[in-house]
């Protein structure tokens, strides 16, 4: 099956961009991918990459024609339009996604992240998964990207869920297509070997085992503040020789450094530049276990990524939701509540090299098991192929993504609103 991606116009952030996998570099603002583009050059790429045009179209041209007295070509173009692409006349603002649809319908099948609406006006079969704010926000405004939002995902042929909380979201928005799928992981590139930063960062804080915090320095959001602050300090208590490696991103960078300070472990961290994901696997290979988010209590890329190297995992875990979708044999990730959980799960696996290598390697195999390239991406194949083919799944009677909200989940929601 031969593939192109079609990125985003709108989307200028170097760590969206396929370039961004091949980058063994440090990058400092990764929202801005000008630098990215000059000095990553196209042919590192696996495979053909084209940026989509906001510009309208055909569908587009023909409207404004349309308005200005010359009535035939819109109406001909349209008279045998599919329903869904007449949405764009509903809700001017959806002009511009025609380009970018007439591009997409270049293809036999589409998977689009976030933003299903090009696809949705390419006529082409498709499936879709968001990434948070398309499900937690997007489809839930009252514009026309909203209302495009919300018909996209559902006229999808399948939406990937790729964790649990993505149940929740589709019962609550009507969005009853969705399939459980493992996120794909290329076990092949994110696999064990000799890690090349171990002795720099020994030369740089001292100390000999070290945790790595890849996740964005957000304390409301990864859970990364003053609590896991005070839990390292312990942990360096208790192990003398540890040290911290973490990433200089996200919004309370600043707030960070300066609760390191206070709490007398500054000299114990490592403040990185933030890198590209090839200069990111040396990091992984280099430290000895991973710290991810303490919040949410769902994995995503980074864990996958870390255990996929043998890496073990703490984080926040909600494993009597991931049992509905392994049954018997859930992953094994670390999971940890804020406290005492995390000082003595991180304080004892940097004490203990075998029990580091023991479950780093339990992890890496279960990941190759349910996520690796032979695994979900063949599974990802074969619902494309099936999209195609437009074939219907039978027990659509007996999807739970069908039945009716319960109260208990109204309250959740409103409750949840009220918030916001």
């Amino acid at each position: 099956m031969e593939a192109e991606v079609s990125l985003n116009p709108m989307d200028r952030n170097a760590i969206s961009s396929p370039k961004w996998e091949e980058l063994d570099g440090e990058y400092g603002d990764i929202f801005d991918d000008e630098e990215l583009e000059r000095t990553v050059s196209n042919s590192t790429l696996a495979v053909r990459c084209r940026t989509a045009e906001l510009i309208g179209g055909e569908v587009a041209d023909a409207y404004h024609a349309f308005q200005s007295g010359d009535r035939r070509r819109f109406l001909e173009m349209m008279a045998g339009a599919d329903g869904a692409k007449i949405l764009m006349l509903a809700f001017p603002e959806l002009l511009p996604y025609g380009a970018w649809a007439e591009q997409l319908a270049e293809n036999s099948v589409i998977c689009c992240c976030n933003n299903p609406i090009p696809a949705l006006f390419s006529g082409v079969p498709y499936c879709a998964y968001g990434i948070g704010g398309d499900y937690q926000t997007d489809c839930g405004r009252g514009d026309g990207f909203g209302v495009a939002m919300s018909l996209a995902f559902r006229r999808a042929y399948r939406i990937f869920a790729f964790n649990p909380h993505i149940a929740g979201h589709c019962r609550r928005l009507g969005f009853s297509n969705a399939v459980f799928l493992p996120y794909p992981i290329e076990d092949s590139v994110y696999c064990p070997g000799e890690g090349k930063y171990t002795a720099l960062w020994k030369e740089e804080v001292g100390g000999e085992v070290f945790a790595l915090c890849t996740a964005r320095i957000d304390f409301g959001v990864k859970g990364n503040g003053r609590t896991l602050i005070s839990e390292l300090r312990e942990v360096s208590r208790r192990v003398p020789n540890a040290r911290f490696v973490f990433m200089r991103w996200g919004g309370d960078v600043e707030r960070f450094e300066q609760e390191l300070s206070d709490a007398g472990i500054r000299d114990l961290c490592l403040l990185l530049t933030p890198v590209g994901k090839r200069r990111l696997i040396d990091y992984y290979r280099s430290a000895d276990l991973l710290i991810d988010q303490l919040v949410y209590g769902y994995y995503g890329s980074t864990a996958l990524e870390a255990g996929c190297i043998g890496l073990p995992v703490v984080l926040k875990f909600r494993e009597c939701q991931y049992r509905v979708f392994y049954g018997e044999e859930p992953p094994p990730f670390i999971g940890i509540e804020p406290g005492e959980d995390l000082v003595s799960e991180v304080a004892r696996l940097l004490n203990d090299e075998k029990s580091r290598r023991e479950e780093g390697n339990e992890l890496r195999d279960w990941i190759e098991r349910r996520h690796g390239e032979r695994a979900s991406t063949q599974i990802m194949e074969a619902f494309f192929r099936l999209a195609v083919e437009g074939v219907t799944i039978p027990f659509e009677d007996e999807n739970p993504l069908r039945e009716a909200l319960t109260d208990e989940e109204r309250s959740y929601h409103q409750e949840k609103a009220g918030d916001q």
